[in-house]
């Protein structure tokens, strides 16, 4: 028997699937422009992938959506590499940068000399009218400056390292009542529009409160609080009726009711003046 005419055949199972397809994408969020810290949103698609972050800055990590800080400013290559069950590779970049911190800076005088024993106070202000105390440093030859700051509004405060020998209330916010004095600059300052230096001039200002016993109202008491880095020689109080006083804390009678501008002037002994 030849098997030259012999035929056989065979049958097999061919599996035809469509290749595995993969696309790496991603997108961060910032707080501020400022913030050193970056949230990292992953949004590749493909089968079981996992990921391989590259942030730029000689980090990495292995994580699916990381959160990463910064240790400073400038502009970083991000990248995002993942790779499937199924061997498909892919891998996106995108560029952040992360702005430099806010600062404010000045110098505090007292008169016409600088003010070079004390601290200055950074204030916090909020939406809500609140304040917050957000640092205070000593001031260097009656310098200052406060460094990464977070967006929002600041004013400043300062207090000479000397004693006075009665309570003192300053006219400017925040006010302070004890043995030393607070000056206040009680311009708000935004950290969206901030200028490159800023001054606080203590210079020798007027003000008082005024109040009444409620069962004589025309008697009102004026209590002089002002303040001056040179003696104060002289009061010169206008009670808006007509009449005057050059006393520190006069009483005055009123003969009328009604509403009444009162001004104080005071003169001091280098001859510097102020009004309220």
């Amino acid at each position: 028997m030849n098997d030259i005419n012999c035929i056989d055949s065979v049958k097999k199972q061919v599996d035809v699937t469509e290749a595995d397809t993969c696309e790496a994408a991603f997108s961060f969020t910032q707080p501020f422009p400022q913030s050193k810290v970056i949230t990292f949103i992953n949004g590749s698609s493909g089968l079981n992938f996992s990921s391989s972050w590259d942030f730029g800055d000689g980090t990495t990590s292995v994580a699916t959506s990381p959160v990463h800080e910064y240790a400073a400013a400038g502009q970083y290559e991000v990248s995002l590499a993942i790779h499937t069950e199924g061997d498909c590779y892919d891998t996106a970049w995108k560029t952040l940068e992360i702005l430099p911190p806010f600062s404010l800076s000045g110098s505090v005088w007292a008169g016409e000399n600088p003010l070079t024993f004390g601290d200055v106070m950074l204030y916090f202000y909020d939406e809500q009218a609140q304040t917050t105390l957000f640092d205070r440093i000593e001031l260097t030859d009656g310098t200052f400056q406060f460094s990464d700051l977070l967006p929002g509004d600041y004013f400043l405060g300062a207090i000479p390292d000397f004693d006075f020998p009665y309570p003192v209330i300053p006219k400017y916010f925040p006010t302070y009542s004890g043995d030393r004095m607070k000056w206040a600059f009680a311009q708000v300052y935004n950290t969206g529009n901030l200028p490159g230096n800023v001054s606080v001039h203590l210079q020798s200002f007027a003000n008082f409160f005024w109040y009444y016993d409620p069962a004589t109202p025309m008697s009102v008491s004026f209590e002089n609080y002002s303040y001056s880095v040179t003696p104060i020689v002289e009061y010169a109080w206008d009670f808006g009726d007509g009449t005057t006083s050059a006393e520190e804390n006069p009483v005055h009678q009123y003969d009328d009711y009604g509403i009444y501008t009162v001004t104080l002037a005071i003169t001091t002994e280098s001859g510097c003046s102020s009004d309220i």
